[in-house]
């Protein structure tokens, strides 16, 4: 109930931003977005238990709030952000268990920050997107690929077609989660790059837009991208296991930025650059990195 209610919230808001965004027809604008309100107003008073979701109204379910309810309530958008931690080790601590292809593309986009909701930070390294993206049970992309010989994904793990376009969510994995490209303006005209590695060594990525080719390549302690000339990428230092679990800030490390320190700023357990970054000179490719202070 609670995932089928927030499905509908979150469709009447898209519905108004549209319809104010068209400039035409600005009464219905008004209507859906007070419809979303209505319909959000009262999904929290009856389905909130003070720290999540419940999966429906939580007098009904004694208050439990299990994967779904709080995978979607991300997607969405819908969780507080003193919340979202828990949250989001809810979500990953059932990991893609008895889910379908179908539900592994919004794990992904739960666990990674992903396209619907405004982007939210994430409390670990990468380890759960990687472990998502490489496990090798039943329910796996690895197990099709070792088990039915398949050479492509498909609509679900060992059955269904090869054309639905859930059967290639493993990119929202990699391209959200793993090297943490994310569009902040339509088109593309703002996107951050905050890298998890998790244990991985290298990660490199070709990310086609409307504005151009984004190319991110990225290891511990390093990132590369080709920003788009047209284009504005807020850059952050990759997080990785082999930085212990101790965060950069500001007062432990300069930031460097083509070789030239740079103001920088902590962002969800990210070190980034504190300015937009624009292209090179000649469309050069930019690169960061962190030195230690002395």
């Amino acid at each position: 109930m609670s995932v089928s209610n927030g499905f509908a919230a979150h469709g009447l808001d898209l519905l108004a931003q549209m319809m104010a965004a068209s400039g035409i027809r600005q009464a219905n604008a008004t209507a859906f977005a007070a419809a979303a309100a209505s319909l959000k107003t009262a999904m929290v008073a009856t389905m909130w238990n003070g720290t999540a979701f419940c999966d429906g109204i939580c007098s009904e379910v004694d208050g439990h709030s299990l994967v779904m309810t709080n995978m979607f309530s991300l997607c969405f958008g819908m969780v507080p952000p003193e919340n979202i931690p828990q949250a989001w080790h809810t979500v990953t601590s059932w990991g893609l268990e008895q889910m379908g292809d179908y539900g592994a593309f919004w794990y992904q986009m739960a666990v990674a920050s992903g396209y619907y909701a405004p982007h939210y930070d994430t409390p670990d390294d990468g380890t759960a997107i990687l472990t998502a993206l490489t496990k090798c049970d039943r329910y796996s992309w690895c197990s099709g690929l070792r088990d039915d010989n398949l050479t492509m994904t498909r609509e679900s793990w060992h059955d269904g077609t090869y054309s639905h376009e859930w059967g290639t969510s493993p990119i929202v994995g990699v391209v959200w989660g793993i090297l943490g490209v994310h569009q902040t303006a339509p088109a593309f005209a703002t996107f951050t790059v905050k890298p998890k590695l998790a244990t991985l060594a290298h990660a490199a990525i070709t990310i086609p837009t409307i504005r151009g080719y984004i190319n991110v390549t990225a290891g511990p302690g390093a990132v590369d991208v080709d920003v788009p000339c047209n284009t504005l990428a807020t850059l952050c230092m990759p997080r990785s296991a082999q930085d212990g679990g101790i965060l950069l800030t500001p007062l432990s490390t300069r930031l460097l930025l083509d070789g030239s320190e740079v103001p920088a700023i902590a962002i969800g357990g990210h070190l980034c650059a504190r300015a937009a970054i624009g292209c090179g000179a000649e469309g050069a490719t930019r690169s960061l990195r962190a030195q230690p202070r002395v």
